[in-house]
């Protein structure tokens, strides 16, 4: 019965850490994103270098005030919620993005997607803590793989999909598709 017991404990602890892995590694591929983009964003809405410095700050600002609202409070919150509203959300903004008419609202979905990462991303090591009591340094450092892995090839897959179809949009459709 003991036996049991702990091969759902593990079954369950992997599901959670294939889900906070994969959007670990899905979470760096879309940030990096940003900047194998930034031309064609140029391009499309016609903006100055100026305007387009935007990009960056307006991602990181969604970002930063959740994860640290969230991150804060991630003993209280009801996690499997908020993870899943932030999957969500960043969902939605990552097929918003692709689906942006104008320049600012390009700027609005970004601070969108950011929102939906940093909800999740708050909670996510707190739970591989629990679920890896006394291994948080081998799993933080896995985490920091996963995302990194997805951070290099962003681009790559990016640079893929341009030259296939030559539309910056489909890079963003695409990955959302995979979220």
């Amino acid at each position: 019965l003991k036996l049991r017991n702990y091969s759902v404990e593990i079954s369950h602890r992997s599901s959670w850490s294939l889900i906070i892995f994969t959007f670990a590694f899905l979470g760096g591929a879309v940030l990096q994103l940003r900047g194998a983009l930034l031309h064609n964003f140029q391009s499309t809405f016609e903006v100055s270098e100026s305007l387009l410095g935007l990009v960056a700050p307006m991602g990181t600002l969604g970002f930063t005030v959740t994860v640290l609202a969230v991150g804060l409070a991630a003993g209280h919150l009801p996690v499997r919620n908020f993870l899943l509203a932030g999957a969500i959300i960043t969902t939605a903004g990552i097929f918003l993005i692709g689906l942006s008419p104008v320049y600012p609202a390009l700027l609005l979905f970004l601070v969108l997607r950011g929102l939906g990462s940093g909800l999740f991303k708050g909670l996510d090591r707190p739970l591989l803590n629990h679920l890896y009591p006394g291994q948080f340094g081998r799993i933080y450092n896995l985490h920091a793989a996963a995302w990194a892995l997805g951070a290099a090839s962003g681009p790559l897959v990016a640079n893929l999909i341009l030259s296939l179809t030559g539309n910056w949009r489909i890079v963003y459709l695409f990955y959302g598709s995979l979220f």
